[in-house]
């Protein structure tokens, strides 16, 4: 491009200076669905690295609340998986929700942690997912 160091700096600045910082979407002024510093998601989306990047960070932020809590250390690194997928979708607040299945997976219950999985507003929510979890923490295996 042939722009020098300084050049570039303060387009930068003074596009960031117009665009201002949405760090949560919001629709322009033309009605696009934009983040950031004026990033359109209607017409220009994310890139492949980018979207990579937002899911490290995301899981990232879930494991650590996750680790935060006594009895995650407690479960084999199997279970821990499908119990982070669970949190990716809800949360771990959303998971401490889940007392029973707590519970159930600290008295290594398979069975009961699974049902307590399978028999929520969760799985009926996303299915699938809920069922490839639920089987995970049965097992003690991941899916092939």
């Amino acid at each position: 491009m042939g722009w020098s160091n300084e050049q570039m700096a303060a387009a930068r600045a003074l596009i960031a200076r117009h665009e201002g910082l949405a760090l949560k979407p919001y629709r322009d002024s033309r009605g696009f669905l934009t983040i950031g510093r004026g990033r359109c998601l209607d017409t220009r989306g994310i890139s492949l690295t980018e979207a990579d990047y937002l899911f490290g960070n995301d899981l990232e932020g879930v494991l650590t609340d996750l680790a935060a809590q006594a009895w995650w250390e407690k479960l084999d690194p199997v279970r821990q998986v499908a119990i982070a997928d669970m949190g990716f979708t809800l949360g771990a607040h959303g998971v401490l929700a889940f007392r029973r299945m707590i519970a159930a997976l600290l008295a290594q219950k398979w069975g009961a942690a699974a049902e307590e999985m399978r028999n929520s507003q969760w799985a009926k929510e996303v299915g699938q997912r809920a069922d490839d979890d639920a089987a995970i923490v049965l097992t003690g295996t991941l899916p092939k």
